[in-house]
């Protein structure tokens, strides 16, 4: 696979290795795959100064119940804005100091949307959770943007069979979960690539 997408990463937050293991429990980390509660949606790596842009997640085993995995498509929920407030929240958003990320003893301030590899794409640095903080000026747009991109209709949702293998653009989609019960245990294996 490494061959296909490029090589993993060497460290996922403070995991040393370029797999890691993500088999939510109840008393799992919040704010992770790790955690069986909810997931909110966001994209990898909000807190260091470079993002992965690529994830892969190789699906072991399913979940009794729940543990769906959902995704939203920013550039979907960006242009079902009007034009004008449309660029009122990407010119708010992209403000160098627009949020700061805390998660796990790390710190990253800077834009949640900004420009990424070529000229006409966009980068997101977003979550809707504890671990951002929004500054109070750029708040207003992070509220509209997060209102519109948690809106049922942007959703896809899907129950991942085992041996699935899912490769997402973690600078455009963001992802979550579904809430783990029953009995079974939920694994899938997650790498990142930089490149």
């Amino acid at each position: 696979l490494q061959n296909i997408v490029g090589p993993f990463t060497a460290e996922q937050n403070r995991f040393e290795g370029a797999v890691k293991t993500i088999r939510p429990t109840v008393d799992g980390l919040k704010n992770s795959g790790d955690t069986a509660n909810r997931v909110g949606f966001h994209v990898d790596g909000t807190q260091h100064l470079e993002q992965p842009p690529l994830l892969v997640f190789h699906y072991h085993t399913q979940a009794k119940a729940g543990g769906a995995s959902t995704f939203v498509d920013v550039a979907s929920v960006l242009f079902d804005f009007d034009p004008r407030t449309r660029a009122e929240i990407v010119c708010a958003l992209a403000r160098p100091d627009a949020a700061t990320f805390k998660k796990r003893g790390m710190e990253f301030t800077g834009p949640v949307l900004a420009l990424g590899a070529s000229p006409l794409s966009l980068k997101v640095r977003a979550r809707f959770d504890e671990v951002v903080e929004v500054h109070p000026d750029v708040k207003r747009a992070y509220e509209q943007f997060e209102a519109k991109a948690t809106e049922q209709r942007f959703e896809i949702s899907f129950f991942p069979h085992e041996a699935d293998i899912v490769i997402f653009d973690n600078w455009r989609l963001l992802h979550g979960r579904e809430t783990v019960v029953g009995d079974r245990h939920r694994q899938h294996f997650r790498a990142r690539v930089d490149q």
